[in-house]
């Protein structure tokens, strides 16, 4: 694969919903991006959640990256609240903007379903994730993340 054209407008560059033929390739990239193996019939299956927005970044027709977002209601809150839960650009594509358009993109898809807030988490030491974040307007907070596996019985 090459990299992009220097310009910041790519005629090439689309992105879309993903589709169900998209499963093989979203398969892929997540494992490049988590270690994590999904089969292509599971993501099939999960893309048909109304809760997700899952997108892809085409360039000349090959899936380079995707974003996916959570919408959640729940009774503590009287509208809708969002969380940005994946982002991911091969390393060969990035710095072209293409994470900049997977993030509005999904900013806003979750404020047609009215979600007023949307948030994220990412890893301290991913700096040129949190300058990404930075620049697009998101602040860090100072809230602390707790994590627990669960046991099943």
């Amino acid at each position: 694969m090459g990299s992009l054209p220097s310009s910041k407008k790519f005629p090439l560059l689309k992105i879309r919903r993903a589709r169900a033929s998209d499963a093989k390739a979203l398969s892929d990239l997540n494992y490049e991006f988590n270690q994590v193996r999904m089969k292509a019939s599971v993501v099939v299956r999960k893309l048909h959640s109304k809760r997700e927005i899952v997108l892809v970044a085409l360039f000349d027709r090959v899936i380079v990256g995707f974003a996916c977002g959570q919408i959640y209601d729940s009774v503590c809150y009287p509208q809708p609240q969002a969380e940005l839960t994946e982002l991911f650009v091969r390393r060969e594509f990035r710095r072209n903007g293409i994470a900049t358009q997977l993030c509005r993109m999904i900013e806003t898809e979750a404020g047609l379903r009215k979600a007023v807030d949307i948030h994220l988490l990412t890893n301290r030491k991913n700096s040129n994730a949190r300058a990404l974040y930075g620049s697009l307007g998101y602040r860090a907070k100072n809230d602390v993340v707790h994590a627990k596996d669960i046991k099943r019985e």
